[in-house]
């Protein structure tokens, strides 16, 4: 950890100043199912954020189908949105996966809404940051004002479920989202 989940600025500043690549295999991957696995627990009314930064050296994770799969599961069910930054030079051999962590890290933004850069130097992070937190900021506004409406069926019956409908007074925008994340 450079810097704990937190709120505080000057702490993911200074967390900022402080990463720089270096030659131990990163846990890209382990990382990103810890902290997956630690929303899933959580299980807050809310729509978790994460934004990770690795590098593009060997990855030391221990990789595992069933890891990852239960990893998209549960970005699936959490309506968690990934942006994944990787940092390092693009050309780094594919046999220690690396290969395998910018897969999956593509896959999971994919899914997730999120956004996905592979950079090559780490003072891209100065620019790059304030764009991702922006787009945070505005995916944070739309939801605030969101509403959550479930439809169960009553105990007991089965088949179709008919139409259903919505109706908004004027000056309401009406979206559907399954899983709770607007574009």
């Amino acid at each position: 950890w450079l810097v704990r989940p937190t709120t505080d600025k000057q702490a993911l500043l200074e967390g900022v100043d402080r990463y720089s690549p270096d030659s131990s295999a990163s846990r890209f991957v382990d990382g990103l199912i810890e902290t997956v696995a630690r929303f899933d627990k959580e299980r807050g009314n809310n729509f978790p954020v994460v934004v990770i930064l690795g590098s593009l050296t060997a990855d030391g994770s221990a990789i595992r189908d069933r890891d990852v799969k239960q990893l998209f599961e549960r970005l699936a069910s959490r309506a968690i949105t990934v942006h994944a930054i990787l940092a390092g030079a693009s050309t780094v051999a594919t046999g220690n996966n690396v290969a395998d962590a910018s897969r999956i890290a593509l896959a999971a933004t994919k899914q997730t809404g999120g956004r996905y850069e592979s950079i090559a130097a780490a003072t891209r992070l100065g620019t790059l940051l304030p764009e991702i937190g922006g787009q945070i900021a505005q995916s944070h506004a739309r939801q605030s004002a969101q509403y959550r409406v479930t439809f169960d069926r009553p105990a007991g019956k089965t088949g179709q479920v008919g139409n259903i409908g919505l109706s908004a007074r004027g000056g309401v925008t009406v979206k559907l989202s399954l899983d709770g994340r607007l574009p």
